[in-house]
């Protein structure tokens, strides 16, 4: 009867302890990467706004799908639930993308396009929170805060033909 206990508890102990951790974990956390790449801004623009093709250039988008707007806003579908609305759009500089919310997170995301020598210098930041106690342990410890950012740079340069170190900008969680 003791080595049926002894397994239940340990089961519990291993379901519940990520869920635990997650309660203190903060909430809210912002990642901010940059790269230039060596193309126009304009270039760089058409890439990032044809949401349609983005699944040409980027392995985590199968088939983006257009969704209805909300607050008048375009929304796509990207992957699995997630769906963004793009709130902000200023060709060919600032494009602001909020997570059209979930139970699992919230949170926007902000490109900037700024010219640079020999090209455009691009700054993706990211402004999350993770509502799910589990999530918020598995996005500090597994996948990382700023691997869907990191990506995102790296595809879109690759995009181009191009490779640049991905520079990490002030990072925050609170």
């Amino acid at each position: 009867m003791a080595l049926p206990l002894t397994l239940l508890a340990a089961l519990m102990f291993l379901a519940t302890t990520p869920v635990a951790v997650g309660l203190f974990l903060p909430r809210r956390h912002t990642v901010s990467r940059r790269v230039v790449i060596q193309q126009p801004r304009e270039a760089i623009w058409a890439r990032i706004t044809d949401f349609a093709s983005q699944g040409a250039w980027r392995p985590d988008v199968k088939r983006p799908l257009r969704l209805d707007d909300l607050n008048g806003h375009e929304v796509w579908r990207e992957a699995g639930d997630l769906a963004l609305e793009t709130v902000e759009s200023t060709p060919p500089s600032r494009l602001v993308r909020r997570v059209v919310p979930n139970r699992m997170f919230s949170g926007t995301w902000t490109v900037t396009l700024q010219q640079a020598p020999g090209g455009t210098e691009v700054t993706v930041s990211e402004d999350g929170e993770f509502h799910h106690p589990l999530f918020r342990t598995v996005s500090r410890f597994i996948i990382g805060y700023d691997r869907s950012v990191t990506g995102y740079l790296t595809n879109l340069t690759r995009s181009f033909g191009e490779t640049a170190p991905i520079e990490a900008l002030d990072d925050h969680r609170r």
